[in-house]
C-alpha cells in the first residue's frame, strides 16, 4: 500500500436469519482512499461468498471517496439483492464518514 493510501472501516449488523449473519454478526467494509486522488483503490468486505465480495468491492473499488458516494450506494442498490444490502450500506456511510472526518495527526 503507498504511503499516501489511508485504510477506513466501517461496521454495521447483519439480519442474524440469512447465513452471512449466521456466520458474521456484523459486516465489516473497508475502503482504502488515495489520499492525494481521493480514489478508493481496494475494498475489503466480510462477506461469506467470494461473488458477493466480488459484486460489492467492484462497485466501490475505483470511485471517488470525495465526490461519488451517493453513485456507489446506487450501484450497491442495483447489483447486490441480497438481504445483506441494508447492513453493507450503513458499513459504508460508516467508512466514508470516517474518511470525512479523518485529519492527520503528528
Amino acid at each position: 500500500m503507498e504511503s499516501n493510501t489511508v485504510y477506513f472501516v466501517g461496521y454495521a449488523k447483519l439480519p442474524s436469519d440469512i447465513p452471512a449473519g449466521e456466520i458474521f454478526s456484523s459486516v465489516a467494509l473497508g475502503i482504502a482512499v488515495d489520499m492525494d486522488s481521493k480514489l478508493i483503490v481496494d475494498t475489503s468486505i466480510t462477506l461469506p461468498t467470494p461473488l458477493a465480495r466480488k459484486v460489492v468491492t467492484s462497485c466501490i473499488t475505483g470511485c471517488n471517496a470525495e465526490t461519488d458516494l451517493e453513485l456507489i450506494e446506487k450501484n450497491i442498490r442495483k447489483k447486490y439483492q441480497g438481504e445483506a444490502q441494508k447492513a453493507i450500506l450503513v458499513a459504508l456511510r460508516k467508512a466514508h464518514s470516517r474518511y470525512t472526518n479523518y485529519s492527520i495527526t503528528d
